[in-house]
């Protein structure tokens, strides 16, 4: 096993353990706001491993992107949420030590959602006027 066997191994751990319990709340969380509050913490809980982790960065950022559906004021919120829901029953359904193709792959599906919902309703960025 070579170095980056061993942080795939450690990331599925820390997927596992870490960040599994907070997508479980927020896909079974009823009130729109609750599944937010569960990614926040989700993303919290990412931080101080960023560093080492294989996809760290990018699955941070593809829940951050999660959750500006949220707070851009422009797409509906039963929309977020449900695309948040998406994501998060994708997530679960990765076998219970996903390699890096299957992460990438619910990467790519996640940031097309996003960015589906992004083109139709609009982002936080502004045209230069």
């Amino acid at each position: 096993m070579d170095e980056n066997d061993d942080d795939l191994a450690r990331q599925a751990e820390l997927f596992s353990e870490v960040v599994d319990p907070y997508v479980k709340a927020a896909l079974v969380a009823e009130d729109p706001w609750d599944a937010y509050d569960a990614v926040v913490s989700l993303r919290g809980a990412l931080v101080d491993e960023l560093d080492w982790l294989p996809n760290g960065g990018d699955v941070f950022v593809a829940w951050a992107e999660l959750e500006d559906l949220y707070e851009t004021g422009r797409t509906p919120i039963p929309d977020a949420h449900a695309a948040l829901r998406k994501a998060a029953t994708e997530w679960l359904a990765m076998p219970q030590v996903p390699d890096a193709t299957h992460v990438e792959s619910w990467l790519d599906a996640t940031a097309k959602a996003v960015e589906f919902l992004f083109r139709r309703d609009g982002t936080f960025w502004r045209s230069p006027e």
